[in-house]
């Protein structure tokens, strides 16, 4: 995944509207007027972003390169991550075995977060896992179908 930069046509550029009448009061472009700048900070942006991710990446792939090499077990976790989606009907549980495209020395954590539906009536849980796979059981509380798309992470 690549971070990108916003970019509008008018950057700065804000519209007023009077909260008690709702009457438009035109359009303005804010200019900044923050006195000195003592520290100018680094920017976000997709650039920094991105070469920081690149650096990290780097570092934790030296690191185990490093660990390899001596003989020594790396104490930096195994990561997995991905999305699903399954179609669950209305007050129904749903199951979906997910493979990590890996095979982990034991049995990882896994965390899931619903990407769709309402907080209050879609539910989902790891049921079980495993060190190649685990099953998500996803919960429609809700009065109709949902195709429920969810995250999943899987550290050990």
């Amino acid at each position: 995944m690549a971070f990108k930069n916003r970019e509008v046509e008018h950057p700065g550029r804000y519209k007023l509207t009077n909260a008690s009448t709702g009457a438009e009061l035109g359009t303005f472009d804010l200019t900044r007027e923050e006195g000195t700048v003592i520290t100018e900070g680094t920017p976000l942006n997709a650039d920094n972003l991105n070469n920081e991710i690149q650096t990290q990446a780097d570092v934790i792939a030296q690191r185990r390169a490093d660990a390899a090499a001596a003989g020594v077990r790396s104490q930096i976790p195994t990561i997995k991550r991905g999305t699903a989606a399954i179609t669950v009907g209305k007050k129904k549980t749903g199951t979906l075995t997910i493979k990590y495209g890996t095979t982990f020395p034991g049995n990882p954590h896994v965390v899931l977060t619903p990407l769709t539906g309402s907080a209050s009536i879609i539910h989902a849980t790891v049921k079980s896992r495993n060190t190649t796979s685990f099953t998500a059981a996803v919960y429609n509380g809700g009065s109709k179908s949902y195709k429920v798309y969810f995250s999943w992470i899987a550290i050990y």
